[in-house]
């Protein structure tokens, strides 16, 4: 059974930073309707401190999209052929002697990818979604302007200045893969989910810890003329540090920020 849906896709690279030097990253690329029998999204933050990192976090994304990995066995294979791919990309560019050295150590990166599919029963008002998380990039799902579902993260608290990553390097993986998460759920006709990597999704729910509804203020910038441009203007004003008190739990940390918006 076909379904419909509406996607929106929002990013932005640290404030001071060019596009060039954006690391975080997200697929399919498409925005508007699509109308297919199944979706798969998946979205990533590439870790800085590491080498390449912004290519490795696309590989993880394109993959995912292109054949989903929910389970840890088919991860743990999709992830020696990314391996794989990642070292021959790299290995094609001329690089000083530190920057091989980088390169050895691998590139590192957070992952998100969730697939929705209709309902077995025929019917094309409900279905049910799986997820894997690796790190701090999250999923929110919003039913009748409630949150109804959180994964992995579910308070502001949680995050911290170290989590987990998935690496092109596997034998840096070796203390990752009991720390994959997964989740299985449905979804119904009229339900938003909204993936966004770490500073948004902090932000987001530091907001509704102070019992506010920020699905709505994101939802807002989709019916925009001008909807990229409105998102930097508002995004640049939280985090202005001239628009909230010092240490706020309201802050948007000046990060990559990737924003994943789909109606189903």
């Amino acid at each position: 059974m076909r379904m419909r849906f509406t996607l929106d896709h929002f990013w932005l690279p640290k404030f001071g930073n060019e596009q060039a030097d954006y690391e975080d990253a997200f697929a399919p690329k498409s925005n508007g309707t699509i109308d297919q029998e199944s979706l798969s999204l998946a979205i990533a933050d590439g870790a800085t401190e590491s080498s390449f990192a912004s290519d490795w976090a696309k590989m993880l994304t394109r993959a995912f999209v292109k054949e989903p990995f929910t389970n840890l066995e088919t991860l743990q294979a999709r992830t020696e052929i990314l391996s794989n791919r990642w070292q021959t990309f790299v290995n094609r560019r001329p690089l000083p002697w530190y920057a091989e050295e980088k390169v050895r150590l691998g590139a590192f990166a957070t992952l998100l990818g969730v697939k929705l599919a209709s309902s077995r029963n025929g019917l094309n008002n409900s279905g049910s979604w799986s997820a894997i998380a690796i790190g701090d990039t999250c999923l929110f799902q919003v039913r009748n302007d409630n949150l109804i579902r959180t994964f992995p993260i579910s308070s502001a608290g949680e995050f911290g200045n170290s989590p987990t990553l998935l690496s092109s390097n596997l034998a840096r993986n070796s203390r990752l893969w009991n720390n994959v998460r997964f989740q299985t759920e449905e979804w119904k006709t009229g339900d938003i989910f909204l993936l966004a990597t770490d500073a948004l999704a902090c932000w987001f729910l530091s907001q509704h810890e102070r019992n506010e509804k920020p699905w709505n203020i994101l939802l807002g910038f989709t019916g925009d003329p001008a909807p990229s441009e409105s998102f930097k203007s508002w995004t640049d004003k939280v985090r202005s540090s001239e628009t909230r008190a010092p240490g706020s739990s309201s802050q948007l940390k000046n990060d990559d920020i990737c924003l994943l918006l789909l109606k189903v």
